[in-house]
């Protein structure tokens, strides 16, 4: 028999289908690391999300700055 995968080597697609069986999860293989290992990979994916997000907003963020200064020297130049 071979060994047990370490569940970091999971995918998410096993993984999903091993909290269907153990919903609380806790695995007779694992025990309750598989519960971690789940709440980790969601962790990770929500900062993923969480930056991303802060990175379009400080885009848009200079980008509006960028629009402003444009603005500011059309006036400028129109009144000279």
């Amino acid at each position: 028999m071979g060994a047990i995968k370490p569940l970091h080597e999971w995918t998410d697609k096993e993984l999903a289908e091993r909290e269907r069986i153990y919903p609380l999860g806790v695995d007779p293989l694992h025990g309750p690391s598989l519960g971690a290992e789940i709440n980790r990979r969601n962790n990770q994916r929500n900062r993923r999300y969480t930056l991303a997000s802060v990175i379009c907003a400080a885009i848009a963020a200079f980008g509006s700055m960028i629009a402003a200064i444009a603005s500011l020297l059309t006036i400028y130049l129109a009144h000279r």
